[in-house]
């Protein structure tokens, strides 16, 4: 579905217009996520989205929660992990959902983008590196890796040549049967805290939780009660009207 939408939407730009396209898109994210992911970005964003991309990209950890539907995902997991390997901002990103499968799922939509999408192809060039394009973990010719893992795997030691993770998104592990079981929000607040935080680069490491906030007994909200952890929630209305 993503390759039909991506031939149907993602048609190769004018060469002529690539370096400024490129430089663009490094200074504005939304104008890379616009133009070289239109099969994903048909509408304009609404507020929430920048404000949504600013807390979720600040050094430290963020707890952020938003209502289902609001392309959480599809912003700071697909798009952002994409556009920081495309500019090789970040070396080594790490995307955590609830099992390993589910997270190799989520990754596979990024490496689709660099193995297909003619218009990072034409811009960027070929980033696939063969030889090292496993499923939910790769690295790009200009040596970015992504990895791919499941809450509660081991996060420590974890390294690209000499890179710790820079950036880390754990979207939404948390369901329904999860949050009525206090030792495993106990176990995954830990986990975060005393193993993932941990092993990110100690300079600007940023670790995102990005969810929705299905129990005040939930992980994400127990996460968000910490003094040290940049949190928001989203209502799905405000005075009377959609955040969308």
């Amino acid at each position: 579905a993503i390759r039909q939408s991506m031939r149907e939407h993602a048609t190769i730009l004018s060469p002529e217009n690539a370096a400024e396209r490129r430089e663009k898109g490094k200074k504005d994210p939304f104008f890379f996520f616009r133009t070289y992911l239109p099969h994903y970005f048909s509408l304009k964003e609404a507020k929430f989205h920048r404000d949504l991309h600013d807390e979720a990209n600040k050094p430290g950890i963020n707890a952020l929660a938003a209502p289902r539907g609001s392309a959480k995902s599809t912003l700071i997991t697909t798009a952002e992990t994409l556009r920081r390997v495309v500019y090789g901002i970040t070396p080594f990103q790490l995307v955590i959902k609830e099992n390993r499968e589910a997270a190799i799922d989520e990754v596979a939509a990024i490496q689709i983008e660099l193995e297909e999408n003619p218009r990072i192809i034409a811009d960027f060039g070929e980033l696939k590196k063969c030889g090292d394009w496993e499923d939910g973990d790769f690295i790009t010719t200009n040596d970015c890796r992504v990895l791919a893992l499941g809450i509660g795997q081991s996060v420590r030691g974890k390294k690209h040549r000499q890179y710790r993770p820079g950036r880390v998104v754990i979207d939404d592990p948390e369901k329904d049967k999860h949050v009525r079981n206090p030792r495993l929000v106990k176990e995954f607040v830990e986990w975060v805290l005393g193993a993932v935080f941990p092993s990110l680069d100690p300079d600007d490491g940023i670790l995102t939780w990005i969810g929705t906030m299905l129990s005040k007994r939930s992980a994400l909200a127990v996460l968000q009660k910490n003094p040290k952890v940049n949190t928001r929630v989203w209502a799905a209305l405000v005075n009377g009207k959609s955040y969308w």
